[in-house]
């Protein structure tokens, strides 16, 4: 499977540092909040982590500049239709995750890969969430915090 857009669920460390890294990498990211207001918050925080590797010299402003434009924030679903990688990196409670992946299958085309960046809660108990067909491409992605250091993550399947 090709991926040449990821969504990102949730802008706060761990959400707009995986959106940091994967427009770095080259791939446009689209980052989904619940409220206008945190959707702005998100994108301070990941042009905060561009603007420190720029002032540190780890990336050019030509760089900065180019991993910007790739880096879209909303709070609405219908912004995320053209993903083809939806992770949710929203606080560590089931009942959240599994709302973020229940309202994401009402709007997502059937391709898209549901991915969790938990690193306790079962990833079967949250595919009980989506419909039949996508249960099988619920997986876990747990990212190392913080992703934009450490390059390691974790892939579950579900069972």
């Amino acid at each position: 499977m090709d991926i040449f857009k990821v969504g990102v669920v949730g802008g706060g460390a761990m959400g707009s540092g995986l959106a940091a890294l994967i427009a770095r990498k080259g791939v446009p990211v689209v980052v989904k909040e619940i409220l206008p207001e945190l959707a702005e918050q998100a994108q301070e925080r990941i042009y905060g982590k561009f603007k420190g590797w720029c002032d540190r010299g780890k990336i050019s402003e030509s760089q900065l500049n180019q991993f910007r434009a790739m880096v879209s924030v909303t709070y609405r679903w219908e912004d995320c239709k053209d993903v083809d990688l939806l992770i949710e990196a929203v606080s560590e409670k089931m009942d959240v995750k599994k709302k973020v992946f229940s309202d994401a299958d009402k709007f997502l085309p059937p391709h898209v890969v549901f991915a969790s960046n938990t690193s306790a809660l079962s990833i079967s108990e949250m595919a009980e969430s989506v419909s039949d067909a996508r249960k099988p491409q619920v997986v876990g992605l747990h990212f190392f915090n913080p992703p934009t250091q450490m390059p390691l993550v974790e892939l579950i399947a579900t069972a």
